[in-house]
């Protein structure tokens, strides 16, 4: 029985695609005329996608096609042009190519990735767009012609030759107009920003939403906070103010990090920013260069990946043991350590899991980066929301100072998550490049902001005693309801305000092969918003947020519960 055999690669980056399309089209020409090749069709997606169908009198005949020629050359070479990959085949009574619409579900339902170097968060998950199913953007390859639009082969033998005009180095293909920097494809959309924005779709469209997907606290801001900023806009303090903040945001910053962690800043070392991601955005691009290495521990928060490889650097992912609870050792840290480290990245209490590094191992972790001249990023975004023990801050280490980032919000610890303020504490050079970068960004963050964050870190602080409690609480009420859900497991977080449940019992299940596959479709077909673990690093686990009312925590987990028992 003939054998049909799909496969699709997507490339990394513009730069990449005109040598790309050349190869591509010289295997397609091998393919065409290969002893035992049926037919033959390739697809150009959108996307920087390609796609091939074609059809084998036997398995035997395909493989060996694979093995030689332009194929066979070229194929170590796509580990590294691709940043997608994936292949499916299959036997049927004849010849007959089916379409790119049946070639998408069966890649979908019955193919699998190929390795590629550079994986996309796409890849990971293995979540494959339907092609564009055009006759202009698909070309029949016959032995012995050239597909429309292709150039006489210059006599090197290859019939699918790219045009190689005037200089033998260079091709000139039809690619599409490199319209965006490759940087930006080094990027994906932030998947909480993506459930976020689809659960909003559904609740338009009059679903009935249990939502654990929001990273954020379910309480109001403070009454003398929201009170600061109407004070400001009433004083018409509403004009620039200088780039790192004013004196006063800058000198509450460091004077409340002294207070609770015992620190010593100056105002000189502390710049305010538009949230903490904004900070920690320009940190890694005023520090990191192409090819630099970055310490990340797996899981983690969805931004860090995305904003390293935006700067170039390389990420070095550190995983570590969910039977450990997550927990970062120093021990880990030293051994992923490279003559190439440049910085290393801790979040703790992390996102999603909720692990804490421990006081003993945040000092030695801190000694190690100061001895070897690495950079150290704090996010210190749930620092007040450790539920093991008081808060402990790296910046409290002085002599550690020179290549430390401290890196905070407003948003988790006043509920202030849509007025986007956060702030950085660094040495002073650093302060300075960070500020020369925000001057040619969003010059200050806005003035009614920095009047605000005056009153939440200056004010009463009882507010940030009574979320955490609430937290803690919510926390214990979440895991006993998920305890009751056969299948599902979940360490007990230590802080943040996440739980990160193992559904590995339940892939493999209905037609369920990826945590991202589970959370769509406890999205669509339960009306529970989760975000899938592959955003985090791992394809094991969900998270879910619990900053939600006992109510709702009891409906979305029966909604869970209900699914999960009759995946089957």
């Amino acid at each position: 029985m003939p054998l049909i055999s799909v496969t699709r690669l997507r490339v990394r980056a513009w730069r990449l695609f005109p040598i790309f399309i050349f190869h591509a089209i010289r295997s397609g020409s091998q393919a065409a005329g290969a002893p035992g090749n049926l037919s033959a069709q390739v697809l150009r997606d959108a996307r920087n996608a390609w796609w091939t169908l074609t059809a084998w009198d036997s398995e035997a005949s395909m493989r060996s096609f694979m093995r030689t020629g332009p194929h066979g050359a070229v194929m170590r070479k796509l580990l590294e042009w691709c940043d997608e990959a994936s292949l499916v085949h299959w036997t049927q009574a004849d010849a007959t190519l089916p379409s790119w619409t049946e070639a998408h579900r069966r890649m979908q339902a019955e193919g699998r990735p190929s390795k590629v170097n550079h994986p996309s968060q796409a890849h990971r998950a293995y979540q494959i767009p339907a092609p564009i199913d055009s006759p202009r953007r698909t070309t029949q390859l016959k032995k012995g012609r050239r597909p429309d639009g292709f150039a006489p082969s210059r006599g090197d033998g290859s019939p699918l030759e790219r045009n190689f005009c005037k200089n033998r180095d260079m091709t000139t293909v039809s690619a599409p107009a490199k319209v965006f920097a490759d940087r930006i494809g080094r990027i994906e959309v932030s998947a909480t920003m993506a459930v976020a924005a689809e659960a909003a779709k559904l609740c338009a469209q009059g679903a009935n939403l249990v939502d654990f997907g929001a990273g954020e606290p379910h309480f109001n801001t403070p009454r003398h906070v929201k009170d600061a900023a109407i004070a400001a806009i009433e004083a018409n303090f509403t004009r620039y103010t200088v780039v790192p903040g004013t004196p006063d945001v800058r000198k509450a910053i460091v004077e409340r990090h002294a207070c609770d962690f015992g620190s010593d800043y100056g105002i000189d070392e502390a710049i305010f920013t538009t949230g903490e991601k904004h900070a920690l955005f320009n940190a890694i691009q005023i520090l990191v260069d192409h090819g630099d290495e970055v310490i990340l521990p797996v899981p983690y928060w969805v931004s860090f990946k995305d904003i390293i490889q935006y700067a170039g650097g390389t990420v070095v992912y550190l995983e570590t043991s969910e039977a450990e609870k997550f927990r970062i050792t120093a021990d880990a840290i030293e051994a992923a350590i490279t003559p190439r480290t440049k910085a290393i990245i801790l979040n703790s209490p992390s996102n999603p899991a909720g692990s804490v590094v421990s006081a003993a191992d945040l000092e030695r972790i801190v000694r190690l980066a100061h001895e070897r001249g690495i950079y150290l990023l704090l996010d210190e975004c749930y620092v007040y929301l450790n539920y093991e023990g008081r808060p402990v801050s790296a910046g409290s280490f002085g002599w550690a100072k020179e290549h430390m980032v401290v890196l905070g919000s407003l948003s988790k610890t006043y509920a202030m998550t849509g007025w986007r303020g956060g702030f950085a504490l660094a040495p002073k050079a650093i302060i300075a490049n960070l500020s020369k970068l925000q001057s040619q960004q969003t010059s200050n963050a806005t003035s009614i902001v920095q009047k605000a964050a005056i009153a939440a870190l200056a004010g009463p602080q009882e507010c940030v005693s009574e979320f955490r409690a609430e937290f803690i609480e919510l926390r214990d009420y979440m895991l006993k309801r998920l305890a009751e859900i056969p299948g599902v497991t979940c360490t007990k977080p230590e802080g943040a305000f996440y739980v990160y449940p193992n559904i590995s019992a339940f892939l493999g299940r209905g037609g369920v092969k990826t945590a991202t596959e589970l959370a769509t479709r406890l999205l669509h077909e339960a009306h529970v918003v989760t975000v899938p673990g592959e955003a985090f690093g791992t394809g094991e686990h969900i998270r879910l947020s619990y900053p939600v009312t006992k109510q709702n925590i009891d409906e979305g987990t029966r909604r869970m519960g209900e699914f999960l028992k009759n995946l089957g």
